[in-house]
């Protein structure tokens, strides 16, 4: 599997909409669609609000959602 994108994959949402962990999701953007699974929703240390981290299936990013040390 590929990595989790920071920049990416984390999405602020006003709730999960019925979205459950593992669910295969497709990310869309300016550059293009990506499909990956849902890993994580929930109210990350570094931010407020509700986020998405998703696992892409292609490695796509710069990191593989590490955030100060947490990941």
């Amino acid at each position: 599997m590929g990595q989790m994108s920071n920049e990416v994959s984390l999405s602020i949402l006003e709730g999960s909409n019925g979205m459950e962990i593992n669910d295969r999701v497709i990310v869309k953007s300016a550059t293009g669609s990506r499909v990956g699974i849902l890993r994580y929703i929930g109210e990350p240390m570094f931010a407020s609000g509700v986020w998405c981290g998703i696992e892409f299936e292609e490695a796509v990013g710069k990191n593989d959602g590490t955030v100060g040390g947490h990941r």
